[in-house]
């Protein structure tokens, strides 16, 4: 008879634990810095750099000053004055401006130092073309052979301007007036003067 088969005992397969690898750790990424672009001056629609694009404006100016009520208006003195200044704009908007103003002024027996702070509006767009109108206040000091006395003034006038370039500009005041409102000396009269302004604006 035959002999039963033995039966090995089987291997059982042992699990095998696998450890996960560490991730790898990723090289940083070069953050490469984005290059601003240069920004880019706003282009005038109406071709008028100086009403579309606010900043600073230099002003150079001059003006005859003549009489128009009692301004030591003695026979004996020349009618007219001769003044410079330098005024420095800020453009606020498209319509509005300030000004600061420092001139001299010399004719009929004195010399002048002044200033002030002008306001110019101009609420119609015209293109190279600049209508205004001015309001301000100013401050002079009078001086002549040993005398002397303060001022303060109202300022009014109507001008235009025509811009050649975005950097250039040129204009007239042909009605102006100076008109005193205060001074320190009583026996001076409060007079009034008008002014024929001539100026070239520049900004940059």
């Amino acid at each position: 008879p035959s002999q039963p088969k033995s039966v090995g005992s089987q291997k059982q397969p042992m699990a095998t634990i696998q450890q996960s690898a560490p991730p790898k750790k990723e090289a940083p990424k070069k953050i490469e810095k984005q290059k601003k672009e240069p920004k880019q001056k706003r282009t005038s629609s109406s071709g008028n750099a100086f009403r579309e694009e606010p900043g600073f404006v230099y002003r150079l100016f001059g003006a005859p000053v003549y009489n128009i009520k009692d301004y030591f208006s003695s026979t004996s003195l020349s009618t007219l004055q001769a003044r410079f200044g330098l005024a420095i704009d800020r453009v606020m908007s498209d319509s509005f401006w300030l000004s600061v103003p420092v001139m001299y002024t010399q004719g009929q027996g004195f010399k002048t130092i002044g200033g002030g702070v002008d306001g110019y509006f101009s609420p119609v767009d015209m293109g190279k073309i600049m209508l205004y109108g001015k309001l301000g206040a100013g401050y002079e000091y009078l001086f002549s052979n040993g005398n002397s006395f303060h001022g303060a003034n109202i300022d009014a006038g109507i001008g235009m301007d025509y811009a050649l370039s975005d950097t250039l500009a040129i204009g007239i005041e042909p009605i102006s007036a100076q008109v005193m409102v205060w001074r320190s000396e009583s026996t001076i009269p409060m007079n009034v003067r008008g002014q024929v302004l001539l100026s070239v604006r520049a900004r940059w």
